[in-house]
């Protein structure tokens, strides 16, 4: 088969149309290769050069690459490094076939995503081992990723329909108490169903809210015309509009859980990197959390100093301990522990926190042990 051919069709349907592409400029060794996985049973396409074999590669997209190293216009190491980071063929598995296999050339394949090598000359039988061990490895790979996706829809779908349902569900039953049976309660019955009903209300906004932001975020980039609005901008904290904040995220968690947290809010006042808007989700976010995870009766903290050049903000709470392990794990549509703690969200408020402080050159430190968890958020001082 000359580099030029047509893609063939195997001779046997053992290997069903697993595609192999032989990048090798030796024109007897490539068709040699070649007629023998045909023979095999394999859909193969063969190049002469490395420019080719890029070429055919993002064009044939084969299952797995067998390439040569030492070869004219682009070399085996050049052909690995732009399959890498082509998207597409990222991860197809690539061997490298060689006649100088020496441990620094296998070191400098393997940092660049080589995912095996054969020395020349190789017999026909070692090479068939080694493709089939990396299809193989590729089939194990596509599973476990595929059962990845799946939990993960099969989570979001959980989630998602009991957050908007839930809060619907509440609406909608004391509406309908307060219209077929009005005349039932007396006005400070019927103000607390109403204050009810409004706490529902905002929850759900709140969810749709997040969704919105968090997919907003994803796909934020420097070039988006609502950069701006997430990474520049000021804001003044003091006093009396966290405690006004922090205040209303107590009653709201007072009217869910029934559950009375003392708080205690002490805000040096100062000028911080960071708009508004965005300020009060973060703390809106986090002082909520502190408060849902946080023991019956115990005090929730929000502590903010002003430093030589940065701000340091702290929420403490006395409860369930964060773990270690769960800060790497912070992501959207991931709660922890839920299988033994019921909880409401969607797990994006923490992810969503994280992402403003980062995009806004701020810092989130989480500290748990012994039931006392502490955030700190750490900003930059306008005009120290």
């Amino acid at each position: 088969m000359n580099s030029n051919s047509t893609p063939q069709s195997p001779v046997s349907t053992t290997k069903g149309l697993t595609k192999i592409l032989i990048i090798e400029d030796e024109d007897a060794i490539r068709e040699n290769i070649a007629e023998m996985l045909n023979v095999h049973g394999y859909w193969v396409q063969t190049a002469a050069n490395g420019q080719e074999g890029v070429s055919k590669t993002l064009a044939f997209k084969p299952d797995l690459v067998l390439c040569d190293i030492m070869m004219p216009q682009m070399d085996g190491y050049q052909v690995l490094e732009t399959i890498r980071n082509s998207g597409t063929q990222s991860n197809t598995p690539f061997i490298f076939l060689t006649s100088m296999a020496t441990t620094t050339d296998i070191r400098k394949g393997m940092l660049q995503g080589a995912d095996d090598y054969l020395t020349k000359p190789f017999k026909f039988p070692e090479l068939i081992e080694t493709i089939e061990s990396r299809l193989k490895r590729e089939r194990i790979r596509k599973e476990e990723l595929k059962t990845q996706i799946n939990d993960h829809l099969f989570n979001l779908n959980k989630l998602s329909t009991h957050e908007y349902n839930t809060p619907l569900s509440s609406m909608l039953g004391f509406l309908n108490l307060l219209t077929e049976h009005s005349a039932s309660f007396d006005k400070e019955e019927t103000l607390s169903m109403l204050e009810l009903v409004t706490y529902s209300s905002i929850r759900l906004k709140k969810t749709l809210d997040n969704t919105q932001l968090h997919l907003l975020l994803q796909k934020l980039d420097p070039s988006s015309n609502w950069y701006s609005q997430y990474t520049e901008g000021t804001s003044i904290l003091q006093q009396n509009e966290v405690q006004k904040l922090v205040a209303e995220l107590a009653h709201q968690h007072q009217l869910h859980s029934n559950h009375v947290n003392p708080f205690k809010v002490f805000i040096e006042p100062a000028s911080i990197a960071m708009a508004e808007k965005n300020l009060k989700k973060v703390l809106e976010e986090l002082v909520e959390n502190a408060f849902k995870f946080s023991d019956e009766g115990t005090e929730v903290m929000v502590i903010g100093i002003k430093n030589k050049d940065t701000y340091t903000l702290t929420i403490t709470n006395w409860g369930r301990e964060f773990k270690v392990e769960n800060i790497s794990q912070i992501a959207p549509y991931v709660q922890f522990e839920r299988e033994i703690y019921e909880q409401q969200g969607l797990g994006l408020g923490l992810w969503i926190a994280r992402q403003l402080l980062t995009l806004n050159k701020s810092q989130l430190d989480i500290y748990s042990k012994e039931g006392i968890t502490s955030l700190i958020l750490t900003f930059k001082l306008v005009n120290p």
